[in-house]
């Protein structure tokens, strides 16, 4: 019995270090899930980017108002839900 414990601690501990040094390793994500991972990343790059583009536009301090409607343009992109 003891012997059985002290290998599963060993097993446990090198599956730890494994996971500090490599921690991606063994999170494979389903095509639709990359896919919309992608799209999603793409959507905040697009939505920074035009946020960015806006406020050199303005040339002036962003208000309340704006950082409230980028906000939630981020939120949106990053959940796909309207807020």
């Amino acid at each position: 019995m003891l012997h059985r414990w002290h290998r599963s601690n060993l097993r446990a501990n090198f599956k730890l270090r494994r996971l500090k040094q490599v921690p991606t390793e063994g999170r494979h994500l389903r095509k639709e899930d990359r896919e919309r991972e992608r799209e999603r990343r793409i959507k905040v790059a697009q939505c920074m980017k035009d946020s960015e583009r806006q406020r050199e536009i303005n040339r002036i301090c962003m208000s309340t108002s704006d950082i409230t409607l980028y906000c939630k343009r981020m939120s949106h992109s990053t959940s796909g839900k309207a807020i």
